[in-house]
């Protein structure tokens, strides 16, 4: 019995089925290689990382390896697996993960270490790599946060540090040769030493000081050196064209195109400026040919060109404009979620806003320009307030601010200023506009020239942002905070060692999981498990010296750590360091201008792109289609079964009629809403598309395009003007194959004159009279229910609910049931 099996007793069962549209699925007995790519978070924020898709993509273009994801089960799922003790598997075939041949897992931040110990043990592998010998799977890992990979280095075989584009088929290779040789897994894990960027933890050995500090760092493996795996051309390597469309609304639910690596601002806090070098640019055109099929193969409403400065992009303007002549007639969003201030110039805000606009945001990071030098952040007050002014003059609904406190150096007047700037902003848009500014405690990473530098108490966190809180409610912005123990419990891990992996260890037993999360986060099981582990966390805050032996010490990452340090020399006498794209070489190490250096593209650009017909100078049409939703589509509810068909006829490459106003919206209309569990033969809806179809041939365009379960049955044309009519009642057929049928419980509500029940509608809780809401009830055969419920404007009792009240079933009874929709009654 797989998990699957369990779905109908969950929460957001469609996140689960592994069967959305793109997903890959191949024959387990065809191929050689068994790769479950784990994500360690909810579906909803792994789907959202575009990593993922890109090695899910170039892993299954090989014939010999099936690559399929993993994710963090929600806490119901893991409560009822680990009563019916049933394994987690990939989610496209659901192979148990313990029968996978490697299990990679993606470190995208410090507070999953416990969610990656819970996945390994509902999987039934064990949790340290000690324990594992070559009848397990290969455990490994990469991300940005394994550029310090030592806390949770005992739980996993080895890491790639840097980009995994190239290194991932060179691990599956080796993976592959070494299967075929049947050999030992120290043989494995040597052999892998001699992938460029592949880290193993077992080739060294931290021997520590009484205080804590590392004495050394012992090498066990022979001329063995790990050095940052770098992509040297974006172009060049694979991209997904045909990305996994989720059914459930992940976190960013967009098509992702990633348009820059790397950052060279050199903005002294930020990890990614550095570990990311260098500067890669994709080429526009390539840029405008992966939106153009992506939007053809995904159908969706939004596209996001990612990079850590998006405005550096040196042909952003001339991308834009074919880009938003392609993507308004669609009735497609653009979003620029990384601009940066002074690079964003009226021409390319005039363009994104063709469409909709979604909020603005702005990092200014600290609020007076001393602090911002500090940090080699170059941008001034008077940025600021010419983007602002812009912003508010195009009549974005919204502006978000991030800053950060507790930056090295920092004094009270600094915080104050962060009050004093948004408050000048608030007064700048004469209070018609929602500023909202986002707060997070600063944590010193590796590989930063602030990685020696202490991080604030969380006494004095708490303070900070209790004043920003309290000058927010005075000054009229919003404010939003990062909570400073999941600052603290990140600062802990970010520059850990070793030694830290026994309080994961303990944490993860005492319950802790989903850190991340707000409402999750469990505080006081950390403090406990550093308390058992007897590991004082605060030591971790401290201030390091230049010549202290960091945990990393053995990772390089391109950049010198002599050039790290003269960074840190300069933040401190208020210096800044200009930005190599336009200043030329500052040599912080990395490049070698042979095999690693910068790519960039310059203006003037020609983009050519593909022709597409002005359906909008034809007059729309409206079309009546009659669908079933059965088998796995019952598990889709009914905002996200409304998503599903509208990206089906956007790949359909139907012209769908869109509202009008600030935010247009496709004129798609539902007669019924079904709750989730429930089936139907025959549903209806109504929509409306530019240009003229064959009501026959219409349901055969738009059916290969909906995932399993959903069935376009029928289509007829209607005139523009039709409304679409409610049915009076529904009727239902009930299998309890698998339950009791209660004769007694029917015989009893027939015989009542009145039957009130609480019921729950739109959020809010009702009477209602059953014996007037019920207008059939009758056992068909011997364990079938026949339900006929009416319909009115002001909402009905659910199917699940009626049956609830009437048989005295509990909610995981009913979760049983077959329920099958027959019909409706006009």
């Amino acid at each position: 019995m797989g998990f699957k099996e369990i779905l109908p007793y969950i929460l957001g069962p469609s996140r689960y089925l592994g069967n959305e549209v793109n997903s890959i699925h191949k024959d387990p007995v065809k191929v050689q290689l068994k790769f479950a790519l784990c994500f360690p978070d909810l579906y909803e924020v792994g789907m959202s990382h575009l990593g993922l898709q890109i090695l899910y993509h170039i892993l299954n273009q090989d014939e010999r390896i099936m690559a399929e994801r993993v994710f963090a089960p929600d806490r119901d799922l893991e409560e009822l697996m680990r009563k019916r003790q049933i394994l987690l598997t990939t989610w496209e075939s659901g192979i148990p993960l313990k029968e996978c041949d490697i299990i990679g897992f993606s470190f995208q931040h410090e507070l999953c270490y416990t969610n990656v110990l819970n996945i390994l043990n509902l999987g039934g592998i064990p949790i340290y790599a000690r324990q594992r010998n070559e009848r397990y799977p290969l455990v490994i890992g990469g991300g940005s946060v394994i550029v310090n990979p030592e806390p949770v280095s005992p739980f996993i075989d080895g890491f790639l540090v840097g980009d995994g584009e190239e290194a991932i088929l060179e691990i599956a290779n080796m993976y592959l040769e070494w299967k075929k040789a049947r050999g030992t897994k120290e043989e494995l894990l040597t052999n892998l030493a001699h992938i460029p960027g592949f880290y193993l933890p077992f080739a060294f050995y931290p021997r520590y000081h009484l205080d804590g500090s590392i004495k050394e760092i012992e090498e066990l493996l022979p001329n063995y050196r790990v050095k940052r795996r770098v992509v040297k051309d974006l172009n060049s390597v694979a991209f997904p064209n045909s990305p996994i469309v989720p059914y459930s609304r992940p976190i960013h639910d967009r098509l992702s195109i990633e348009v820059v690596r790397g950052c060279s601002h050199g903005c002294r806090f930020c990890q990614a400026g550095f570990i990311y070098r260098p500067v890669r640019e994709r080429s526009p055109q390539q840029v405008m040919d992966l939106v153009e099929t992506g939007l053809k193969n995904t159908g969706y409403e939004e596209v996001s060109l990612l990079s850590l400065s998006i405005g550096d992009y040196q042909t952003l303007e001339g991308l834009l404009p074919p880009l938003m002549d392609k993507l308004v007639p669609e009735g497609i969003a653009l979003s620029l979620p990384s601009l940066r201030v002074g690079t964003i110039s009226p021409e390319i805000m005039a363009q994104i806003s063709r469409v909709r606009r979604t909020g603005f945001t702005m990092a200014p990071e600290a609020g007076t320009q001393e602090m911002r030098n500090r940090i080699n952040k170059k941008i001034t007050e008077q940025d600021l307030f010419e983007t602002a002014k812009e912003v508010f003059a195009r009549k974005w609904p919204s502006l978000k601010l991030y800053f950060m406190i507790g930056l090295p150096g920092e004094t009270q007047e600094d915080v104050e200023a962060i009050a004093e700037l948004t408050r000048h902003l608030v007064r700048l848009g004469k209070h018609k506009f929602q500023i909202t500014i986002s707060v997070s405690t600063f944590v010193p990473k590796a590989h930063t020239p602030f990685q020696w530098e202490k991080q604030i108490t969380l006494e004095e966190s708490r303070s900070k942002i209790h004043f920003l809180r309290k000058k927010a409610w005075e000054y009229g912005y919003r404010i939003r905070w990062h909570e400073p123990e999941q600052s603290f419990l990140e600062g802990v891990f970010s520059r850990g060692d070793r030694r830290l992996h026994e309080v994961i260890l303990r944490a993860w037993l005492k319950g802790a999981r989903f850190d991340s999360w707000r409402d999750r986060f469990r505080f006081d099981l950390w403090q406990s498990a550093f308390e058992d582990a007897r590991l004082d966390p605060n030591f971790y805050f401290l201030e390091r010296s230049k010549d202290d032996l960091l945990p990393w010490a053995k990772i390089d990452i391109g950049v010198s750590p002599e050039f790290l340090w003269q960074e840190k020399l300069k933040s401190q006498r208020g210096e800044t360091t200009p930005d190599c794209r336009y200043a030329g070489c500052q040599d912080c190490g990395l490049c070698d201008f042979k095999e690693i250096s910068p790519i960039t593209y310059q203006l003037p650009i020609t983009i050519s792109q593909k022709s597409s017909t002005n359906f909008q100078s034809t007059n729309p049409r409206k079309y009546r289609l009659f669908f079933s939703k059965i088998n796995d589509a019952r598990f889709f509810g009914h905002l996200e079964l409304v998503n599903i068909f509208h990206r089906a006829f956007k790949r359909a490459g139907l012209k769908l009629v869109y509202s009008r106003g600030f935010h247009p919206l496709p004129k798609i209309k539902f007669a019924i809403a079904l709750p989730v569990g429930v089936e139907s033969l025959e549903e209806v809806m109504d929509i409306e598309i530019y240009g003229e179809y064959n009501s026959l041939s219409l349901p055969g365009r738009i059916n290969p395009h909906l995932p399993p379960g959903l069935h376009i049955l029928r289509a007829q044309e209607i005139p523009l003007n039709t409304s679409l009519s409610i049915p009076s009642a529904q009727r239902f057929m009930i299998d309890f194959s698998y339950l009791e049928l209660n004769k007694e419980k029917i015989e009893e509500f027939h015989k009542r004159e009145s039957f009130v029940w609480r019921a729950r509608y739109n959020k809010k809780e009702r009477q209602v009279d059953l014996k007037k809401a019920v207008k059939r009830l009758a056992i068909k055969h011997k364990n079938k229910l026949e339900v006929t419920l009416g319909l009115s404007p002001q909402g009905s009792i659910k199917i699940t609910e009626a049956l609830m009240a009437i048989l005295g079933l509990k909610r995981e009874d009913v979760c049983r049931l077959n329920i099958l929709k027959v019909g409706v009654e006009l």
